[in-house]
Parts: C-alpha cells; sequence; structure tokens
C-alpha cells in the first residue's frame, strides 16, 4: 500500500507534498530533470493546468521511457485535458461558435486518445497494478456521465432538427452506444480494482483490505446510472456507495481528532477536510434517497 500510494502522489492523484524548488544562485547544485518535471507535472496537475501537466510527463517519459508514474500521470492529466476541452466545444457550438467548437473538439480528441494509450501502456507495464485500473475507470467514467453532447449524444433518441437527416440521425444513436458501452467499461474497471478485497461490503475487515474506497464510490455512481435490474444494479450500488460512506465517516472522525495544540495551517488544512467529507456525506444521502424516491 505505500507503494500505491508513493505512485498515486507522483502521478499527480494525491496532495502536493512537495514545495517547488527555487533558484537562489548560480551555487544551487545541478537537479534531476526527471525529478524536477515530475513536481512540476504535479504542481499544475492539482492547480488545473493540466495541458502543462501532460508537457512535463511527456518531458519525463522521454528520459526516461515506461517511467510508471509518468504513465499514469500523463492518463490522468491527459483526460482531464479532454474533458475541459469537451466543455468548451459544447459551450462553443451552443453559442453559434463552430469553428472554435471543432478546434477545441479535435483537441479534446488527441487528448483522449493519448490518455486511453496511457492507461493502456501501463496495464502493460505492470499488469498487476490496479492504479492504471482506476485511473482508466474514472476517465472512461467521467466520458459516459456528463450531461453534455460531447464527446457522445446525451440522450438515447435524437432532436427533432437531427431526426429529420437519416445519417446524422443514425451517428447520434451510434454515438449514445458508445457512451454506454464505455460507462460498462469504467464498471468493468472498477470491480478489477475491487476484485478480492474479501469481507462484507462496509465491515471492518473489508475497510481493511479495500484496495480503494474511490472505486467504491464509482462503482456506486455507475451502476446507479446503468440501473439493469436483472443484475440488481440498485442494490449493488447501494452497497458500494454505503461502502464508501462508511470509509468517510471513520476518516471524518480520524481528522475531528486532530492532536491538541494544531497550527493554523495544520487546522486550516482540518477545516477543509472536514468540509470536503462533509460534502461527499451530503451527496451521498441526496443520491441514495432520490434513487430510492425513483425506485418506488
Amino acid at each position: 500500500m505505500r507503494e500505491l500510494a508513493a505512485v498515486l502522489v507522483l502521478a499527480g492523484m494525491g496532495p502536493l507534498l512537495m514545495g517547488m524548488a527555487t533558484c537562489q544562485g548560480s551555487d544551487i547544485p545541478d537537479v534531476d530533470p526527471v525529478r524536477q518535471n515530475m513536481e512540476l507535472a504535479k504542481y499544475w496537475f492539482e492547480n488545473g493546468h493540466f495541458t502543462e501537466a501532460v508537457g512535463r510527463y511527456k518531458a519525463v517519459l522521454e528520459a526516461r521511457r515506461d517511467y510508471y508514474p509518468a504513465l499514469i500521470g500523463l492518463g490522468n492529466s491527459a483526460g482531464e485535458a479532454s474533458h475541459q476541452l469537451y466543455a468548451e466545444a459544447d459551450d462553443a457550438f451552443g453559442g453559434n461558435r463552430r469553428d472554435i467548437g471543432l478546434k477545441a473538439l479535435a483537441e479534446a480528441d488527441e487528448y483522449a486518445k493519448l490518455a486511453n494509450n496511457s492507461f493502456q501502456r501501463c496495464m502493460q507495464v505492470r499488469t498487476n497494478d490496479l492504479v492504471a485500473n482506476y485511473g482508466f475507470g474514472l476517465f472512461l467514467y467521467n466520458r459516459a456521465v456528463t450531461l453534455r453532447n460531447v464527446p457522445y449524444p446525451a440522450s438515447p433518441e435524437p432532436p427533432p432538427d437531427v431526426l429529420k437527416f437519416e445519417e446524422k440521425a443514425k451517428s447520434w444513436r451510434a454515438g449514445y452506444k458508445q457512451r454506454l458501452d464505455e460507462l460498462q467499461e469504467s464498471i468493468k474497471q472498477f470491480d478489477l480494482v475491487l476484485k478480492g478485497d474479501g469481507g462484507g461490503l462496509g465491515t471492518v475487515e473489508h475497510l481493511r483490505r479495500c484496495k480503494s474506497s474511490q472505486a467504491h464510490r464509482y462503482l456506486g455512481l455507475a451502476l446507479f446510472i446503468r440501473s439493469d435490474w436483472d443484475k440488481r444494479d440498485g442494490d449493488v450500488a447501494r452497497a458500494h456507495l454505503s461502502a464508501f460512506a462508511v470509509y468517510v465517516v471513520d476518516l471524518r472522525e480520524a481528522v475531528i481528532k486532530l492532536k491538541p495544540g494544531a497550527s493554523d495551517d495544520e487546522k486550516k488544512v482540518k477545516e477543509a477536510e472536514m468540509k470536503r467529507l462533509n460534502q461527499d456525506i451530503m451527496e451521498l444521502k441526496a443520491l441514495m434517497r432520490d434513487r430510492q424516491a425513483f425506485l418506488r
């Protein structure tokens, strides 16, 4: 688990633990370019500058081919960059700025392809590692659940202005099917991450062995969206979200028990963490309440 945490941090999926190096004079010793680019990539990722992070991870991989933390980071960064550009494209199309929309869409597709290739390469480099499966699953999940009409249509049937054109309507339905296919693949990836955890969901034994609490969260959400009655998606989804809720509550209790005499900075971190955890709990409660009302 310590190795897994180290990979997540270096790949830009954990908190920024190392400060940025600063130059104070010409007598500063040489800096390892790989480490420097990893730190810069992590910094850009955590501040939402995903294309800059992509550039830094690429620089690392030019120096160290198949360096696993950089491959993971590249997949995460390229995926987030694609999500941003798809949103820009959708906004442009909605504002009758077709040329800008097409440009953003083409760039988004390239970043999405880069993310996919990076995660696939990760799974080849470390066949038994689950970090890439989680990252790939989350990348596909975000593509599948967006309310926007890019990269895929958001509804199964095209609107009237599209329906009157046979080829466009056919393309719309094919795109929506691809959205569902990616949702299905995301479920498969999250299942792989959680496979073999052991113990009943939400039990102490399970919490001790759980490989990724966040995988429970997104697997539960994905199953709710799929809602296959024959596969009991509703019941299974609630079980996974309940397991995530137990984790969040336990973590919240740990945050509350911050050592006495904490510094102002530590208190700020605690307050931010408490706010995030409380928000997670409220979102889960609202989702499960609304879903139960719908199923009635």
